[in-house]
């Protein structure tokens, strides 16, 4: 199993995918030549979230890093640190491309075996403590069991939990 912080990451990532549901056009926008234009982006966020199953499971970079918003950004609990957009996308392409990473894994496939809602979408407030610079952003928990196949290897790592 994963860390922690592996499920971090993907609490972060469906934040900001859900973000960019926002009704705010300059938030749900961002600069760059393989942005799709507004209309052809989901217009809801369930069709946000299906849009992030279908790029992650299928491992398609373009259609990840466009569900993205520049703004993305990836903190970690309990670490000052972040991990800009630029940062994302650099290990998505890892992931997704099978090189390897800094533990010298290499990911050969992602299945989601559970990414199931729990209750319903709700607005983010401008106070809330983690997430208040995006408000009318929305966002739901979700049950995700996530297997990560290693090339080369007899290995499966997982992500298991409850994200937000």
């Amino acid at each position: 199993m994963l860390k922690s912080s592996s499920l971090a990451v993907l609490l972060a990532v469906l934040l900001f995918v859900a973000a960019g549901c926002s009704d705010d056009d300059d938030k749900a926008r961002r600069d760059g030549p393989t942005t799709p234009p507004l209309e052809n982006r989901p217009g809801t966020p369930d069709e946000l979230v299906d849009a992030f199953r279908a790029a992650y499971a299928g491992r398609d970079l373009a259609a990840y890093s466009d569900l993205l918003s520049a703004d993305y950004r990836w903190i970690p609990s309990g670490d000052g640190d972040n991990w800009p957009y630029d940062d994302e996308v650099a290990v998505a392409e890892a992931m997704f491309t099978g090189l390897e990473g800094q533990n010298g894994y290499a990911i050969s496939g992602i299945t989601l075996l559970q990414f199931e809602p729990q209750g319903v979408w709700t607005t983010v407030l401008e106070d809330n403590p983690a997430f208040g610079d995006h408000p009318g952003s929305m966002v739901r928990s979700f049950l995700v069991d996530i297997q990560f196949a290693i090339a080369g290897r007899d290995l499966i790592l997982r992500v298991q939990g409850s994200v937000v």
